[in-house]
């Protein structure tokens, strides 16, 4: 049987629709061909939103301003790669993986070249902990794949993700929906067909954007709304995925500056004080979801300095007198 044949056009099957949600992505910031794992918090919940993306860690703007032409000839290029998965109502990162150039890992990634397959895999790694809590996950264009969402389906872990005929394994997708009709489109018109639970939907803004789900029903109406254009009509599932990627968006805006990447030169460094900053943001957001807060409140860089001024007082006073008993 052909791929084409075992798609057929959707007429309304339901599927997952509000559970843990969970976005996968990638950053891709050098070619690696090792990987090596770090947790910085594993805070599991049972009923809330999380992603799994990639964080902005590009360098400071400022910085880079202030160097020479000849201070960034010498600067060398990052040497791994970095996945999360994030909590997308609060911004709290709960896993890291981290992949490095150097060494052979031990899970096999290393034997791997297609990207599509490195990127599902770390997917699985990031996942692993999810199995069985009917979880929605949102993935990004290079993890997005029949074979990887039915995996994860078997495992009641759901997915939502934007589909790229350059980026994504597309095996086992009809060609009839990966092509640009020839008749024009109007806005927010969307077409779609299934396999199983799984639907494959074409929605046309300005551009035609796929996206694979088995976790939304693509009979269901969304909107999607614009500051200039006002209302655009979309399946729910676009609704869904372009929420999720503005709450993270508006994360990389927050706290992406804070993170203490710029100023080391050798990798593990990089990588060490990368963790640091994420573990510092993740204790902010712990502290403006405590009481705390609301008797005290920090900015970002107030806590961050007030956080430095109690380890120091806590070293000097652990030297003066000693560890606690």
């Amino acid at each position: 049987m052909s791929p084409r044949s075992e798609f057929r056009d959707y007429r309304g099957i339901g599927a997952a629709e509000t559970h843990e949600s969970v976005w996968l992505a990638c950053v891709v910031l050098g070619k690696t061909n090792t990987i090596c794992f770090f947790i910085v918090f594993l805070w599991s919940w049972w009923n809330v939103a999380m992603v799994l993306h990639e964080p902005l860690i590009d360098e400071d703007p400022v910085f880079i301003t202030t160097c020479t032409e000849r201070e960034l000839r010498k600067r060398k290029k990052r040497k791994f790669s970095l996945w999360v998965r994030q909590c997308t109502s609060t911004g709290f990162i709960c896993q890291v993986y981290v992949h490095l150039k150097e060494g052979q890992g031990s899970d096999g990634l290393a034997t791997l070249k297609n990207k599509p397959q490195i990127h599902s895999m770390v997917a699985k790694q990031l996942c692993q902990n999810l199995s069985g809590r009917n979880s929605i996950m949102f993935t990004g264009p290079s993890i997005t794949s029949l074979n990887l969402f039915q995996e994860f389906e078997k495992q009641e872990i759901y997915c939502c993700g934007l589909l790229s005929t350059r980026k994504s394994d597309c095996t086992g997708l009809p060609q009839s929906m990966l092509v640009n009709p020839e008749s024009p489109q109007q806005r927010g018109q969307s077409r779609s067909m299934m396999k199983g639970n799984t639907s494959l939907i074409s929605w046309y803004n300005k551009g035609h954007f796929r996206f694979l789900t088995n976790a939304y029903s693509p009979t269901k109406e969304g909107l999607i709304i614009k500051r200039k254009s006002g209302e655009i009509p979309c399946p729910l599932a676009v609704e869904a995925f372009a929420a999720h990627l503005s709450y993270i968006c508006k994360y990389d805006d927050k706290y992406s500056k804070y993170f203490i990447f710029h100023k080391p030169n050798k990798t593990w460094q990089q990588v060490f004080w990368l963790t640091i900053s994420i573990a510092i943001n993740n204790a902010y957001i712990l502290y403006k979801m405590s009481d705390a807060y609301t008797v005290k409140r920090y900015s970002r860089a107030q806590f961050g300095e007030r956080l430095c001024q109690v380890r120091v007082d806590d070293n000097l006073r652990v030297m003066r007198d000693g560890p606690l008993v």
